[in-house]
């Protein structure tokens, strides 16, 4: 085993090669302090400690290609950036960094599996970008807390891979893209104001997205593409949250699943939410709670066997709050409950409706002032209205 330690106050550059089980320490103090570091070969361990302003790996990233390697980052001080890559399987990477206007790039985990990235900011502006290409159980870490923070991941071709973003301030951004893979799970939890959650998943099955957001006006924007069996969990407390889509479906924003046997499970609590979604395929589900005041639920469904369950608490406002619901295709089913005054049941525009055979509709109003516009258009379908006063 070879152990290399140093300690700089300028440019490192250290490049081992061919070797197995190597040991790299490396300490900078001072300002502008640049660190390129590669290591080849398994069960490498790289420590990596730089303190002071405008330091950061930038004449390329460190870099570890193997199996079975550890490599540690932290970095202390204004303005740091770190670009850090691992290459091979079982590989564990951690990045810390403190200050202000932080950044973590270009971490990569390309062609590996069992594969483990924390990375960890504190401080104001903190930007952090993770890549991980054609891997297997791969697992992702990522924790913010300050302002203006900002994260995006992106897995290709990869599966049974896990994403885990933690914000916790002000001006809080999340994204995550899936592409190319199944079994994936993200989950977003953001605590703090203007949190703005975004995740995608394209071409995969059986992948999973549960945002968590707590604080006022926050925005979770997800769409699930030509994929079966996924999951969406979205949960929001405050004021003004909306769920909504990427690309702007049917013109309004619609979150977005296409595919068979997906759901969103959605639960939202506080003044003014909103949820919009469409889904397009067979034995799909909506199931939402809302509790609170001039809520929203506004879905689209093309296909079988689908079903819309929704759970509204709380007053409306003239009619503008409630379920609007279209359903095209047959054995559908709307269940709605509502309770409070000034809420309605009807349609994307004027009636709701389904369109097919076999449709069924359970609506239970309970309050003064509620309104029901609908209509079915088919064979069989069946009716079931309870509207009664508090």
């Amino acid at each position: 085993m070879k152990k290399l330690i140093l300690s700089a106050l300028a440019l490192a550059s250290v490049y081992a090669a061919q070797a197995q089980s190597n040991t790299l320490s490396l300490s900078q103090q001072g300002d502008g302090n640049n660190a390129p570091v590669n290591q080849f070969g398994s069960g490498n361990t790289l420590s990596l400690s730089q303190a002071g302003n405008s330091n950061g790996i930038l004449y390329g990233p460190a870099v570890q290609a193997g199996m079975g390697n550890t490599g540690t980052i932290s970095a202390s001080g204004n303005n740091n950036q770190v670009y850090f890559g691992q290459y091979g399987n079982t590989n564990n990477g951690t990045v810390s960094i403190t200050g202000d206007d932080n950044v973590a790039k270009n971490l990569i985990d390309d062609g590996g599996s069992q594969g483990n990235t924390n990375i960890a900011q504190t401080g104001i502006n903190n930007n952090a970008d993770i890549f991980l290409s054609t891997g297997l159980n791969n697992q992702v870490f990522m924790s913010q807390t300050g302002q203006s923070n900002h994260s995006y991941s992106s897995i290709y071709n990869g599966n049974v891979n896990q994403f885990n973003l933690v914000q916790t301030g002000d001006y809080n951004q999340g994204t995550a893209r899936i592409s190319n893979g199944s079994s994936n799970q993200t989950s977003f939890t953001q605590i703090g104001d203007y949190n703005n959650a975004l995740s995608s998943q394209a071409y995969g099955h059986v992948n999973q997205i549960t945002l968590s957001q707590t604080g006022e006006a926050n925005m979770a924007y997800f769409w699930q593409q030509n994929g079966d069996n996924n999951t969406s969990m979205v949960t929001q407390e405050g004021n003004g949250n909306r769920v909504r889509g990427i690309g702007d479906y049917l013109d309004i924003g619609h979150a977005y699943q296409n595919g068979n046997d997906n759901s969103l499970v959605s639960a939202q609590t506080g003044y003014a939410n909103d949820l919009r979604l469409l889904q397009s395929g067979n034995n799909n589900t909506v199931q939402a709670t809302q509790t609170g005041r001039n809520l929203q639920v506004n879905s689209y469904q093309g296909g079988n066997s689908n079903t819309v369950i929704v759970s509204q608490e709380g007053e409306g406002i003239h009619y503008d709050s409630g379920v609007s619901t279209f359903q095209f295709g047959s054995f559908n089913a709307i269940n709605a409950t509502q309770n409070g005054s000034d809420n309605a049941l009807r349609g994307l525009e004027g009636a709701a409706t389904q369109y097919g055979n076999s449709n069924v509709l359970t609506l239970t109003q309970t309050g003064d002032s509620n309104l029901l516009r609908f209509g079915q258009t088919g064979n069989n379908n069946t009716a079931t209205v309870t509207q009664s006063p508090n």
